[in-house]
């Protein structure tokens, strides 16, 4: 937890910088916005999504400079996936795990009732 804390510092003091005009600091806010947008696309692609409607939600600090990383993001995922909505999330962590879990287990019992009704 301490690492965590320790990047989302790092993450405020690169964002401060770049505003402040600092060139490093918004390369390395230009750098992650492409290669998060490498990394969503990649999971459009795999999951076969670039045609859907869909949304891709972000977290973290580094999205407090979005004219620097979120614009950027979007316009590539834009580009690869169309109908891609870029926004932050709909529900706290813990209500996304807990959606999650739910919807795992109507799906198993869901399979162990088709499984019973075969057997």
């Amino acid at each position: 937890a301490s690492a965590m804390r320790e990047i989302a510092q790092l993450s405020r003091v690169v964002v401060d910088a770049a505003r402040a005009g600092d060139a490093t600091a918004q390369k390395i806010l230009s750098d992650a916005a492409r290669e998060l947008a490498r990394a969503v696309n990649a999971v459009i692609k795999r999951l076969g999504l670039r045609r859907e409607s869909f949304q891709v939600a972000y977290v973290g600090g580094v999205f407090e400079a979005s004219e620097m990383v979120l614009a950027p993001l979007a316009a590539r995922v834009k580009r690869h996936a169309p109908h891609a909505v870029i926004a932050p999330p709909q529900f706290s962590p813990v209500v996304g795990a807990v959606k999650m879990a739910m919807a795992r287990r109507l799906r198993d019992e869901s399979l162990n009732a088709q499984q019973q009704a075969v057997a």
